[in-house]
């Protein structure tokens, strides 16, 4: 299965959604059914790009049973942002790691985590997480996002 994630899906978690910005910005592609769960991983694919100032992102998420989630950069580079909440919601924690082909990043488990790709090329990565993991996106949505914009500031990254 292929999902598409389109700017206007990502509006509601954007710095500034009215710059505009790419139509498709990633695409995830989940192993067909009768593959043992696991065995296979997800593949994303995040487009270079901006929205605005902004680096093209995925809109991140919390796995609903606080499961761990495994990520090997295939190509490209970017950021994995962790962000772990606090009993009340709020954000506890921060954490950006840099990647590059070939590199691992593990997210803990109870941490919320996107993918920005701060490239000039696609950023590609397989993910491995259990069948239990599920999504959870309500509160990056509530929030407008990760807990930070990660920008394109006169070509550094900010």
């Amino acid at each position: 299965m292929i999902t598409i994630r389109t700017f206007e899906q990502l509006k509601p978690i954007l710095k500034d959604p009215q710059l505009g910005g790419p139509v498709e910005l990633y695409y995830v592609i989940r192993p067909e059914s009768g593959v043992e769960y696991g065995e296979e991983p997800n593949i994303t694919i995040v487009n270079p790009g901006r929205l605005g100032n902004e680096f093209t992102k995925t809109f991140g998420h919390y796995h609903k049973h606080n499961e761990p989630e495994t990520y090997r950069f295939l190509y490209g580079s970017g950021i994995v942002l962790l962000q772990q909440r606090d009993i009340d919601g709020s954000i506890k924690s921060i954490k950006a790691i840099k990647a590059t082909a070939g590199q691992t990043v593990k997210v803990p488990p109870g941490f919320g985590h996107a993918l920005i790709n701060t490239s000039e090329d696609l950023l590609i990565t397989a993910d491995w997480e259990s069948q239990e993991a599920g999504h959870e996106y309500s509160q990056i949505k509530t929030l407008k996002g990760m807990a930070y914009y990660v920008l394109d500031k006169n070509g550094k990254v900010e």
